[in-house]
């Protein structure tokens, strides 16, 4: 069971390497805006469509018993197996769609709740990083790791929200009291996970879907760093922290403060008071 588990993953990383790859081609060239979701910052451009149904067409191929979940499309769910890919065809399409750097796509390949696989594609870099559990992190494109002295200083952040609550300034203001910190607000998970895989510091995010996180998590913990991943029984949304040991350890405390924060921008709800149903810290994502 073990050697066809192995098998499996292996076949599935270097698709991964590859479809990630392919994203990068097709992301490539003037950006189209094509619709809107929850409201006129959040945009869908042609290349989220077309990367997710690439990404569709060739895993139903290579692995036609895998379910795959993605941002665009929902679950395509095969029944009986216990193998689903999770995949963002642009994570930080605002970056994308305005010309910014910090646009990615993510994949990730998930066994029985525990991510296995995973590759991120980060299109400003033009590097694909992959890693596979238990084997490491690795690289491929035009960048390689950075100073990790100076990158420990980093704190990259994602509030969950394009406009956040001022609160979660507040929050910062705390964390920078522990460590000596240079915030960074990239608008990608994933491309922020990707650096802190590959040259330290840490990352804190709010109001993630798991599309988001679960490859860059898994690129992170591959590379030595703490994960730590919570979930609110009210409802489907991550939030995480990773980055270096020492300093997920001290920041660890203040989550329930982020997540505060972020819960204030989306329900407008009165401040004075923590998250009281946050569950976790998890080494790996909660089942909603």
């Amino acid at each position: 069971m073990r050697s066809e588990r192995e098998s499996v993953e292996r076949a599935a990383l270097a698709l991964a390497g590859e479809l990630a790859r392919d994203a990068i081609e097709l992301a490539a060239g003037e950006p189209t805006v094509v619709g809107l979701k929850t409201d006129a910052l959040d945009v869908v451009t042609a290349a989220d469509l077309a990367i997710e149904r690439h990404f569709r067409q060739r895993i139903s191929e290579r692995f036609p018993g895998h379910a795959v979940l993605g941002e665009e499309q929902g679950l395509d769910h095969r029944a009986g197996g216990d193998w689903t890919w999770v995949v963002d065809p642009i994570d930080g399409t605002f970056n994308y769609a305005t010309g910014l750097v910090g646009a990615s796509s993510s994949l990730a390949l998930v066994h029985d709740g525990e991510t296995r696989v995973g590759a991120i594609a980060d299109f400003g870099l033009d590097t694909v990083f992959s890693a596979r559990k238990g084997a490491g992190l690795t690289w491929q494109g035009r960048v390689g790791p950075g100073d990790d002295r100076l990158g420990r200083a980093r704190l990259l952040i994602d509030p969950g929200h394009q406009v956040p609550d001022p609160s979660v300034f507040r929050v910062l203001e705390r964390f920078a009291e522990l460590a000596p910190l240079a915030p960074r607000l990239v608008g990608s998970a994933a491309v922020s996970l990707a650096a802190v895989a590959l040259s330290g510091g840490c990352f804190v995010g709010s109001g993630l879907e798991l599309w988001d996180a679960a490859a860059g998590m898994l690129l992170a913990e591959e590379r030595g760093r703490a994960v730590r991943w919570w979930r609110s029984a009210a409802d489907s949304s991550h939030h995480v922290l990773v980055g270096e040991p020492d300093l997920v350890r001290a920041f660890e405390p203040l989550m329930p403060d982020f997540v505060h924060a972020w819960r204030l921008r989306r329900d407008g709800t009165a401040p004075g008071g923590l998250v009281e149903d946050l569950l976790g810290p998890s080494h790996t994502a909660l089942a909603p």
